[in-house]
């Protein structure tokens, strides 16, 4: 589950922070108070690990109703954080593990994006994405993790490039077990290894794609982390 959510400029959200627990969680608030954009937010996020970014924010309203306003303009970026972790399933891959159980473990994740829509592109992209991930034996509240502190897994950074195409960055590499996309032989050295997944990556993502969704969409055990960012269940219910 998301257990905590940091967004700037989308909406009305400005530094808005926000921790949750395991359970029912309930915003209560007057009128204007914001609840409706927190709403928004994951529906935008759900939108965003399903689909091209400009094709996200069409789906909540046009880029004018997403970004925050400012005076007769708007903001030009979002910037989000989201800290979460899930409870995720390692198969057995190699053929003489066929009659061993999957096995379950936890991982922590740490997704960061900014989202930008500049007067000179008519297409929303992403500008920078940062994805850290861990393996870890329990689940681990946001009250727990400290990115820059925190011995990752596998720490993923994906940043616009001079040519204005998203390069992938390998910051962090430290356990295998978090299966990272690339085509290289086995056996090969841990440096080519590191190499050949910053290629893969850059390969396929694109500005406009969520970094969360390409990685998750090569590695099985993963895909939890997107089912997480997509979304639960959300209700907004409007007093009668």
């Amino acid at each position: 589950m998301i257990t905590r959510i940091e967004v700037d400029g989308f909406k009305s959200l400005t530094g808005f922070k926000l921790s949750f627990v395991p359970g029912l969680n309930i915003l209560v608030g007057p009128n204007g108070s914001g609840k409706t954009n927190i709403v928004s937010f994951f529906e935008f996020l759900g939108h965003l690990m399903e689909a091209e970014a400009s094709e996200a924010t069409s789906r909540v309203g046009v880029a004018g109703a997403v970004f925050r306003r400012v005076g007769s303009d708007y903001e030009k970026r979002i910037h989000a954080r989201l800290i979460g972790c899930v409870q995720a399933m390692e198969e057995p891959h190699h053929p003489r593990k066929k009659n061993r159980d999957a096995r379950i473990f936890y991982c922590l994740y740490d997704y960061s994006f900014s989202l930008v829509f500049p007067d000179t592109r008519d297409k929303v992209f992403f500008e920078k994405q940062r994805l850290c991930l861990k393996r870890v034996d329990r689940f681990m509240t946001a009250s727990e993790v400290d990115r820059e502190t925190e011995k990752w897994g596998a720490d993923i950074e994906s940043e616009i490039g001079p040519d204005g195409s998203p390069v992938a960055k390998l910051r962090e590499y430290t356990d295998s077990g978090i299966e990272l996309p690339y085509y290289l032989a086995p056996g090969v050295q841990k440096a080519h290894r590191e190499q050949a997944i910053e290629k893969t990556l850059t390969q396929a993502l694109a500005s406009n794609i969520s970094l969360a969704h390409v990685i998750c969409r090569y590695s099985f055990e993963l895909s939890p982390v997107v089912s997480d960012l997509s979304g639960g269940q959300i209700y907004n219910i409007v007093p009668s």
